[in-house]
Formats: structure tokens, sequence, C-alpha cells
């Protein structure tokens, strides 16, 4: 046979690797399957789909930081015995009684911003009023004037300027705090449930653990196992293989399948051809048929471009270049394209019977194959009964694992979130959902107040001055009305909204320092750290504890040394150094005596191997001369032409594509379709559902199998002299030395089976470094947990009461400029620029000034009263 590679011996070196690392490369190499979890975690499925307010975390990271400036550290030791920390009642009362003033330093910037707001809303109230009943009492209503003074058109700008700032802060205020306050209520609803899936997951957390254990120790291992005895059971072919591949006597196998593969190729090329006649005969058909289509639409296109519109015949035209461009789709399969030369060349190897001539060749390799397996059989049951015994001890291992991890329980966690679910004394939930109503209320009273504001600042700067008639709403005096509302309203609520405002921030901000800030960032607050390391203290010395094997292991960290490795994405079997006891990182060292003899085993089996005489001449001169005689058969792969027209032929008889691009054409003209080219597009689909497709189905289906003949063709392709002269050197190698061959070929495969059992080292070192017991799940329930209970509950709250302060703290200066705009808005009159005459007489209320355009005429009851000029009026 003549190669058709640039060089013989590339070609040759390329086949037999590809075939040794498909037959021997899979057999060593254990693909072990990845873990597949039942369950999904679900603690933060509440953040999935969800768009994040820039707006409103900007607002929550500033009341976050407002509350790192006001808190100071947290002085538990000095403040709460381990008593009061187990949550003894007495121990909380006494440490307030007898340690006040340290309680009260540590919230002395809390307690002053309380004290300071409630200070202030108390006493504001009570001297406003006064200051308005004294106004009211020294007050003469006869010498009020409605006429501005020298400078109130300024004051009246400047205030309306500042109160606009203040009023604009307001507004955002109480709009801030309807949205913070229903975000809190739904997270106060929700949050029990969020918690719920968090505890939820750190048991599913503890399962897979659990479970990874299991499938590491257990599952991985008895599939290495199996793949060891089973390389085992074959090492005697693998020895072989090996002598056969060092000494070049591999060319009996390849000249075996090249006569086997010729078989097998001949007969695809049979059915091949087969099925290339019937799709010659289909081609004809679809010809005949699209032919008599053809006819038919002729007469029509034509009648069609005589009688109809020109954008109708344009249409038909287009029709018949569709039709001429279906009509050119001819194509026949030759069977010389399939058969050539390749047929003759096929049919000489598979006469050539060089199986018969071979099979007496690789008799001799038969028998030593079978020898040193009944030799490594009868030696391999210590390596399998010692494999077995370290599968038992790495399952006592998973088991003693397994037991620490089902002593981990999260009761606690769960009964802290069924308190706050509530009992029938303590209904907490219940509390929680009629609070809506409240805060409901709450916010209702504090937007009508900013709005009554903002009415009267609009009223104020766009509304006209105030007439004697009161004809008119859309007037200053207005704006004052919509102050005294908003003024009085504020009065009424300070009181109430300081003590709201006060309570909810020394709880939730207090809560905030305590809880949300120190989960955001733990190693930040050092107070925090060690408040939690004295609850582990005091566990550490509980009975159930020190009698637990668990805790002795969690004993060896703590809580900071956790957060930080965990950090470093250490998982916690190195943490805690669990290794020291199970040796799982490295199980060269979970039993060396076990694992040395298994060694030892595995080359006992494959040492001493009996080779009693020299394989002989196993291939004479006369079946070498036979298979010279192959040397000239030419098998050639198909050619890329032809296999290139049958794909184009495929595309060619996809109609409905041509015909669907036709039909957009037309449509896009907007002017209708003749009947002649509705008729072709019916009979065009016709065809291709009834012909075109099964066609084409069918072209598909032989160019599948032609693909695949051409690379079965290429495989056959192997150089006959070579091979030949490789089995002359291996006759002559094997000859004179066997043993060394043998040996060196027992070597790779003992070499083989440790680099398989090695894979599973360095897999099980893999897992427990970075997935077995990985802290990530635990780092993402804790972030999860952060969210629901911080983010999406105590941020929002935090969002109200600071919605709160701000509303109070900007309407201290709202009410006192309300107040003096209210006087400035009800002048009538803005400052003369000329000489004002004030009138005789002050019976009756008439214009003090000259330039009042509606005193200038007589009025009734006045009729001797007149300006002496008439002057326009000045507004200002």
């Amino acid at each position: 046979m003549i190669l058709r590679f640039p060089t013989p011996h590339i070609g040759s070196s390329i086949f037999f690797f590809i075939f040794w690392v498909f037959h021997y490369g899979s057999a060593s190499f254990v693909e072990f399957p990845p873990y597949k979890p039942s369950e999904q975690y679900k603690c933060g499925a509440f953040l999935r789909g969800r768009v994040d307010d820039r707006a409103l975390s900007l607002y929550y990271s500033g009341i976050r930081q407002f509350v790192d400036w006001v808190s100071q550290p947290f002085p538990h030791r000095e403040l709460l015995s381990n008593d009061a920390l187990r949550g003894v009642f007495k121990e909380w009362r006494g440490s307030l009684e007898n340690r006040s003033l340290q309680w009260f330093s540590w919230q002395q910037w809390w307690l002053a911003v309380a004290g300071g707001l409630l200070l202030l809303s108390v006493l504001f109230p009570v001297i406003y009023v006064l200051y308005r009943c004294c106004l009211c009492c020294c007050e003469d209503d006869e010498k009020k004037t409605t006429t501005d003074s020298q400078y109130d058109g300024c004051k009246r700008n400047f205030l309306n300027i500042c109160i606009a700032v203040l009023i604009v802060i307001n507004v955002f205020a109480a709009a801030t705090l309807l949205v913070t306050s229903q975000y809190a209520e739904y997270g106060l609803d929700e949050l029990p449930n969020r918690l719920n899936q968090c505890v939820d997951d750190l048991n599913l957390y503890k399962r897979e653990t659990d479970l990874k254990i299991r499938k590491l120790l257990i599952d991985d291992f008895n599939l290495v196992s199996n793949s060891l005895m089973q390389q085992i059971a074959h090492a005697g072919h693998a020895v072989v293989d090996r002598v056969k591949r060092a000494t070049g006597a591999h060319a009996i196998d390849v000249f075996l399948n090249i006569t086997q593969g010729a078989s097998d190729v001949r007969f695809i090329l049979s059915e091949v051809t087969q099925q290339t006649r019937e799709l010659n005969e289909a081609a004809g058909q679809f010809a005949v048929e699209f032919g008599r289509l053809r006819k038919t639409a002729e007469n029509e296109i034509a009648q069609c471009t005589h009688t109809e519109t020109d954008a109708l015949k344009t249409m038909c035209l287009q029709a018949q270049r569709l039709l001429d461009n279906i009509s050119s789709i001819k194509f026949e399969i030759s069977e010389e394209f399939l058969m050539g030369e390749n047929v003759k060349a096929l049919t000489r190897v598979a006469n050539a019977e060089v199986t018969t001539l071979l099979e007496q060749s690789n008799q001799q390799f038969v028998v030593l194959e079978n020898e040193l397996q009944r030799h490594i059989t009868e030696r391999s049951y210590s390596a399998q009964n010692m494999l077995k015994s370290i599968g038992d001890d790495l399952f006592q291992v998973a088991e003693g694992v397994s037991s620490h991890i089902r002593q981990l329980n999260f009761d606690l966690l769960y009964q802290a979130i069924a308190l706050y679910n509530g009992d029938q004394y303590y209904p907490i939930k219940d509390w929680i959902h009629y609070s809506w109503y409240g805060s409901l209320a709450v916010t209702a009273l504090v937007c009508l107040a900013s709005l009554s504001f903002l009415f009267g600042l609009f009223f104020g700067i766009c509304g006209r001055r105030p007439t004697y008639y009161n004809d008119d709403c859309c007037v200053r005096a207005t704006g004052a009305s919509f102050y005294s509302c908003g003024i009085w309203m504020l009065l009424g609520l300070f009181t109430v909204l300081s003590v709201l405002t006060v309570t909810l921030l020394l709880i939730f901000g207090n809560a905030t320092s305590l809880v949300c800030n120190p989960l955001d960032d733990p190693l930040s607050h050092p107070d925090m750290m060690s408040l939690m390391e004295r609850y582990v203290e005091m566990a550490k010395h509980s009975e159930q504890w020190n009698q637990s094997e668990l805790g002795q292991m969690l004993d060896k960290r703590s809580p900071v040394e956790v957060i930080r490795a965990c950090q470093r994405n250490e998982t916690f079997y190195q943490i805690f150094d669990l290794d020291k006891k199970y040796h799982l990182a490295d199980l060269n060292k979970f039993d060396q005596e076990a694992m040395k003899q298994l060694d030892e085993q595995l080359g006992n089996a494959l040492d001493q191997l009996p080779i009693d005489r020299p394989i002989g001449a196993f291939v004479s001169q006369k079946e070498i001369a036979e298979l010279q005689s192959l040397s000239d058969v030419n098998i050639t792969q198909l050619s890329s032409e032809g296999l290139a027209k049958i794909k184009q032929s495929i595309d060619s008889l996809d109609l409905m594509s041509k015909l669907n691009s036709f039909t957009s054409d037309a449509d896009a003209q907007h002017s209708g379709r003749p009947q002649a080219v509705s008729s072709i597009i019916e009979q065009v689909r016709e065809i291709d559902e009834r012909i075109a497709q099964p066609l084409r189905s069918r072209l598909e289906v032989l160019y599948k199998n032609l693909t695949d003949l051409d690379t079965r063709l290429h495989e056959l392709q192997v150089p006959v002299s070579s091979l030949i002269g490789k089995l002359e050197h291996a006759q002559a190698l094997l000859s004179q030395d066997v043993r060394s061959h043998v040996e060196q070929a027992a070597r790779d495969v003992l070499r083989q089976l440790i680099n398989t059992f090695e894979q599973y080292v360095e897999h099980t070192k893999f897992q427990i470094e970075n997935d077995v017991s990985s802290c990530g799940p635990i780092s993402d329930v804790a972030r999860n947990s952060r969210a629901a209970l911080c983010g999406h509950t105590i941020d929002p709250i935090n969002g109200a009461w600071m919605s709160l302060l701000i509303s109070l703290l900007v309407s201290f200066p709202i009410v006192l400029m309300a107040t003096a705009l209210r006087r400035l808005y009800n002048k009538m009159h803005a400052y003369p620029k000329y000489v004002v005459h004030e009138p005789n007489s002050i019976d009756h209320q008439m214009s003090s000034f000259v330039t009042d355009i509606y005193d200038a005429r007589i009025k009734p009851g006045y009729p001797n009263y007149t300006y002496m000029d008439d002057y326009h009026r000045h507004y200002r």
C-alpha cells in the first residue's frame, strides 16, 4: 500500500500514538465524577433579580458612617458578667443599677443626641406658643399696616430662598421616610422566613460536607480500586503490548487491524453506493416534477406580464427568476467518485488473508501473555487484600468525620427565630404587623406638614399681593395660611415625633453598631470579636463541650483566626488542622505501613516474570514476501471536490429559504400578489414538502456517511514497507533477548499502577484543600444573613429615623422663617417711592399710599376722600 502522507514515518507515528493514547491512556487515567448537589442554597434567594437603589445605598452608608461617629466600643467586660451573657435577668438589672455611670459613659454621644432633640422638641413649642401669645396681646390692631417697610422686599426674598432650601430638604426627608418605612415593614415581615432559609442552608452545608467526605473516601476510592483491579487483570496483555511497541512487533496488530478495517470499509462502501443510486433516481424525479411546474407556470407568467400593472409585472418577472434559479439545481453523484480504484484495493487486501498469515506469528505473543497474566494473578491477591484494607480504613475515617459533623446543630438559631415569630403572650410578629398602620399614620402626618410648607412657599413666591376684596386665592396670603397650618401641625407633632425618633435611634442605632457593622467587617471591631471569644470561652467550660471530641477540635482556633483563615480561602479541615489526625491531605501518610506494603505487593506481582525461552522467528520469509506484495496497493481518500458538490447540493435544495426571500421582497411592495405568483408559490411549497425536503435529508445522511468513510480510508493508509521493516527488526531483537524487554515493560506497567493510585492521592489532596469543608458557603450564608437582617430590615429602619431626625431639625428654622414670612406675605402694598399722605381719620380702612389706584376713585361711603394725582401701583 502507498501512503498519502507527506512522510511515511510521521504518519505511522501519529497513527500509533493516537491508538496508544485511546487504548492505554484511558485505562490509566481515572476520571472522578464531580459532586452533584441534590439541593440549592436558598439563603440569598431574595437578592436574585433585585436591582439595587444606588441613592438609598448611599443614604444607608451615610447613616452607618454617622453611627460609627457616635458609637463607642462596647466595654462588655466592664459592664456584663458571664451570667449576664447567659441571659440571667438579675445580672442585667444589677449591672444597670451598679454600673450606671459606665453605661452612660458608653452611650454618652447617643444620649447627647437624644437628649438634645427631646429638649429642643419640648422647649421650642412652649417658647413659640408663649411668643405668639405675647405677640397677640401686645399688637395693636388699629396700628396694623398693610404696606411694606423699606427693606421688607429684601427680607421676603432672602427668607424665600432660605426656606425654599429647607423645605426641599424637608420634602425629600418626608419622601424618604415614606419609602424606608415601607421597606422596613416588609423587611420585618419577611425576616423570619429569610433567616430560617439561612439556617436551613447551614444544615444543608453540613449534609453536603458529610456527603462529600463519604464520596471522596468511599466512592472515589472504590472507583480507583476497581480501576487498579482492571489493570491488574489485563497486566499480562499490557506488558506484552509494550514489548511489541518497544521492539516493533506491534506491526502484526497493525496488519490485522488493516485487514479487518478493509473488510468493514468495503461493506460500508457498498451501502453508500446503493444509497447513491437511490438518490440519483430521486433527483431525476425532482427534475421531472419541477419541469412540469415550470411548463405550467410559463403560460401564467406570460399572461401576467401582458395584463397586470407594472408593479405586478415586476413581481411576475421575479417569480420567473425564482423558477430559473430552482431549475438550475441539477446533481448526479457519480459512482466513479465513490468507487475509483479503492474497491479493487480493498478487495485485494481482504483476499490477502493477512489474518491467516499472521495468526501463527501472533500465537507466540498470546502464549507469553497468558503465562505472564497467570503469574501476575497468582501474586496479586495480597495487593487486592491490601487495597480492601485501605478502603476499610478510609470507610472508618468517613464514618468518624460524619459522626463529628452530625454533632453540629443549629437549634438555638431556630429557637431565636421562633421567639421572633412570638407566641400567645408575646405576639411580636402581630405587633410588627400593627405597627405598619402606625408608621403609615406618622408618615402621612409628616408628609402633610411638608406639603403644607411646600404649598405655602409656592403661593408665597408665585402669588400676587392680597387685596381688600379677597376675591382671588392665588395670592401670598394663601401661602401664609398654608404656613400657619404647617406651623401648628408641627407644634402639635414635635414631641411625639421626637420621642419616636429617639426611641428608634437608640435601639436600631446601637443594633447597627453592635450587629450590622461587625458582620460587615468583623476584624475592624475588636470589641465584638472579644465578646464572641467570651462566648466561645464560656462554651469551652461546659461539660458537654469537654466531653465532645468535636469541641476539642474546635478548641484549637479562636474566632479571629477562623475569620482570617476563611479570608485566605482555607477550608475548615485546614483551619482546625485536622490533617494531624486524619492525614487525608497526603494519603501516603494515612497508613504508611499499608501504603508501603501495597507498593511492595504490586512490585512483587510484576517481578520475576516467567520467561523460559526466547521468542523465535515468528514471521517466515514466505509470509514477509506475501505481505510485501501488498506494497503497491493504493487506497486513496474520497475527492474533496465531490464532497463539496454534495454539500452544495444540500444547500441548493433548501427551497423554502429561497421562497421566503422571494415572498418577503414581494410583500415589501405592498401591491398585492397576482394569481399566477400565488399559484407558483403554492406549487413550490408542495414540491418542497413532498420531494425536496426528503431528498435533502437523505443527502445529509449520505454526506455524513461519506465523511465517516473518508476518515476510515485515511486510517487504512499505512506504510507496508515500513511495517515489514519493523517486523524484521523485532524478530532480530526478540530472538536474542526477551527478558530485558519484558522486565522493562513490567516496570512501566508497575509505574502505571502506582500512578493510578497517586492520582487518587492528588485528587484527595485537591478536594480537601479546595472543596470539602470550604468556607465559601458559610461566608455566603453570613453575607446573606446580614443582608436580610441589616440591609433589608435595620438599614430601612435607620433610614426612617434619620428621615424623621432631618425633618425635625429643619422644621425648627422653617417654623421661625414661616412665622416671619406670614407677616410679609399679608402686606398688600409695596414700599412707596413717593410722598405718603395719611388720612386724618382712622375710622375707616383705606390705603395710606397715594399710589393706590384702587383708592384713587370715589368709593361708596367715602365721598370726600380722593387722591390729588393718579399714580401707578408699584409691585415689589
